[in-house]
């Protein structure tokens, strides 16, 4: 019967490849703490753990060498051999290289043993120390190397189709254990001496895939018809549905599980192939329904279907309330097989603003005004790379508002006050074309970006076709962000925005509150804004924090927003009244300024005080700090700000609100 001698616990998230140096004293391992995994050492005498490596990089696969003087390990760090500065930018370095190094047990100095396309895994040091066997896909697939340190010659010992995994060597190497795929299972097999195979041995004829990895695009051959496969068109491969359908059959003996090879290869011994066929599949389905005293019966579903290969995606979205009249629907279609993504859409939105009115009896009844839009949208989007992109739309939509009572009796009869059209105010029917350049470079961390820059312009015109139909404006915005990564954990979120509004019907911007705003507050507007044709295509500009929403109002806005993000609370254990816990909430202090216009001469951001100095006047400002704190499924925000106008402060306002920071 086997006990357990010893064990011990550490203060990591994870302990991989555990390894015995040669005097039985230390074990070696990789291990994960945070978003590194390093080298660790552990001493079975003093019971202490060292970390021998200690960077961004990542660390596997450690081997002692037979004298315990060096420990080979298997890295993606390239020539950083030393520790790396804080503004290292990962995402510009090759991390997707793995390599074979050396690490001096003594000095903790690293040497690099292999710099080539290939990926390198599971060193094994040989008895003298002088040759390290270990695996590399120098030809596409992973098979068994030896490094000579003497003459730093390399020469593969093996040409395995489905590759080696899982190396180990005996002490005197007479022997080689390795892993490797066979006749439809894994398999242990052996090698013995390996050390004293010479080069020549095994010639490793090089992959199309390594051809293609090293920029060989030629590698591709053409097949029967004269076109290379692949290149992006899979139209050439073979899906075979019945091998994905068939039962296994193995409870008959002697059956084999594996179709036969008539069944995918005609006379001549090429692969048949079929023609691609969409059919689509549901990749979200989601659904609830309700009850409403004022509505009665509620539901809302999204589902979303693609075809296998992703070229065609189809969304739809319901929100019944009661009748069609009173709904949200919503669906889209998007080809996608090419570089230029291309939509189309159909919606109906339905929006209502609760008054009152005199019936012919005298009495005062409720009701509510109702906007119905709805219509249809083409788009299309081109990315010149990975990181731009310019979108074009043309959106027709029919705006009908309506006037719709309530009647009272109905909520004693049906147990829901029903909704009666009453009287058709008016129709508008528009056309609007736009625009927009996008450019996106962010890294994100948990609840905002923390690196990179992000810009968008964009530019809608909404021509006025006749008497009855269409909107006269036209509208410019632009956003410019950039964020600054000072350390690790401590960084500037910078933003710049603004917009104008032309034409006789001028778009309007809101200004003031915060995106999402649960325990919103807002400030009243002029009943003739409702009235107004700009009413329709107003739109809300945040943050502007240490004001309500709509505080300014306007056809022109500028907006400038500064916060210093930095990590507020690591972890936080909780033991009464409830044992809770929370980890990496983030603090911010910041200052939102801006402004709503609609003259340009009127406008007077300042103006001056008469014992001295000035104070803001048109231009709206505030200061504060919130907490931000990623819950998985949304992160929640507080924040609390004071408004100024730098000769007073304000009350502060209270935001609790949901999404990243913008």
């Amino acid at each position: 019967k086997r006990e357990v001698a010893f064990s011990h616990s550490f203060e990591l998230d994870g302990v991989f490849s555990p390894k015995w140096s040669p005097d039985g004293k230390r074990i070696a391992f990789m291990g994960i703490q945070g978003n590194q995994s390093d080298i660790f050492v552990f001493s079975l005498d003093d019971q202490k753990l060292e970390r021998w490596t200690n960077d961004i990089f990542s660390d596997v696969d450690p081997a002692w060498s037979p004298d315990g003087l060096e420990l080979a390990f298997i890295s993606d760090r390239g020539d950083s051999l030393e520790s790396v500065h804080d503004r290292f930018q990962m995402h510009l370095h090759r991390f997707q290289q793995l390599d074979l190094y050396v690490l001096n047990t003594g000095s903790h100095s690293i040497e690099r043993l292999t710099r080539d396309a290939a990926d390198e895994s599971s060193p094994v040091f040989g008895p003298d120390g002088s040759k390290i066997v270990y695996l590399s896909d120098k030809n596409g697939i992973s098979n068994i190397h030896i490094l000579d340190r003497n003459n730093q010659s390399i020469h593969p010992i093996s040409n395995l189709l489905t590759g080696a995994s899982q190396i180990s060597m005996s002490k005197d190497a007479s022997r080689l254990a390795f892993s490797a795929f066979y006749n439809g299972g894994y398999d242990i097999f052996m090698i013995t001496n390996p050390l004293d195979a010479k080069p020549g041995t095994a010639e490793l004829r090089q992959t199309v895939f390594m051809d293609m990895k090293n920029g060989n695009d030629e590698a591709l051959q053409p097949g029967p018809d004269g076109k290379k496969p692949g290149s992006g068109n899979f139209s050439d491969f073979v899906f075979s549905d019945s091998f994905r359908k068939k039962e296994p059959e193995d409870k008959k003996p002697g059956k084999s599980v594996f179709l036969d090879s008539t069944d995918y290869k005609d006379l001549s011994g090429q692969y048949k192939s079929h023609p691609y066929k969409v059919k689509f599949s549901p990749d979200i389905a989601m659904g609830n329904a309700g009850y409403s005293q004022f509505w009665g019966l509620e539901g809302s579903t999204m589902i979303q279907f693609s075809d296998v290969l992703g070229n065609h995606q189809i969304d739809f979205y319901t929100d019944l309330v009661y009748n069609i009249q009173n709904s949200n629907i919503m669906a889209y279609y998007f080809y996608l097989p090419r570089r230029t993504d291309l939509g189309i859409s159909m919606f109906h939105f339905s929006y209502r603003y609760y008054t009152y009115y005199i019936d012919q009896y005298g009495y005062l009844q409720e009701g509510y005004l109702r906007d119905r839009n709805y219509g249809g949208s083409l788009f299309l989007s081109r990315p010149f790379d990975q990181y731009r992109r310019i979108d074009l739309s043309l959106t027709g939509i029919g705006i009908d508002r309506t006037f719709v009572g309530l009647d009272p009796y109905s909520l004693y009869i049906y147990g829901i006050e029903k909704p009666q059209d009453l009287q058709s105010i008016f129709k508008r029917r528009l056309l609007l074309m736009g625009i927009g350049y996008t450019k996106d470079t962010v890294i994100w961390g948990s609840t905002a970006p923390n690196n990179g820059d992000r810009s968008s312009l964009n530019f809608t015109y909404s021509p006025k076709v006749d008497s009855k139909n269409g909107l006269d404006f036209w509208t410019f915005r632009g956003d410019l962000r950039r964020y600054v990564q000072v350390t690790k954990d401590y960084g500037f979120g910078l933003r710049l925005a603004g917009g104008v509004s032309g034409g006789k019907n001028p778009q309007r911007f809101l200004l003031g509150g915060m995106s999402n705003w649960v325990n919103y507050q807002y400030r009243d507007l002029p009943d003739d804004f409702f009235e107004q044709d700009a009413f329709y295509f107003s739109s809300i500009e945040t943050p502007l924090r240490g004001y309500p929403y709509y505080d300014k109002l306007g056809t022109r806005f500028a907006l400038a927003n500064v916060e210093f993000r930095f990590p507020f609370v690591h972890y936080l254990i909780l033991g009464f009244p409830l044992p809770m816990g929370f980890q990496n909430i983030r603090g911010a202090v910041f200052m939102d300024v801006g402004s709503a216009w609609n003259d340009d001469k009127a406008f007077k951001p300042f103006e001056s005080e008469p014992a001295g100095g000035f104070r803001l006047k048109d231009l709206a400002a505030g200061y504060g700090f919130g907490l931000r704190m990623n819950l998985g499924y949304f992160i929640l925000r507080y924040d609390l700000a004071w408004g100024t106008d730098f000769a007073s402060t304000t009350s502060p306002i209270s935001y609790f609100s949901l999404g990243a920071e913008f």
